[in-house]
C-alpha cells in the first residue's frame, strides 16, 4: 500500500486528532476517510449543474 507524508501545522493536527478520536479512528484512517468523502461529494455534478451544461450550446459543440 502506498504511503504519503503530510506536513500539517500543530493547530490543524490538534483538530484532526480530536475529530479522529470522536469517530474512533486513527489519524491515518480519519484523513483517508475525509479525502474519500470529499471526492465522493465533488466527483459528480448534480442535476442542476447538468441542466446548466446541457442548456449552454457553447459547451456542447
Amino acid at each position: 500500500m502506498p504511503k504519503i507524508t503530510l506536513e500539517i501545522n500543530d493547530e490543524d493536527m490538534v483538530r484532526i486528532k480530536r475529530h479522529a478520536e470522536m469517530e474512533n479512528l486513527s489519524v491515518e484512517e480519519f484523513i483517508s476517510t475525509a479525502a474519500l468523502r470529499y471526492i465522493d461529494q465533488n466527483e459528480f455534478i448534480d442535476e442542476l449543474q447538468l441542466a446548466e451544461i446541457l442548456e449552454n450550446e457553447n459547451l456542447l459543440d
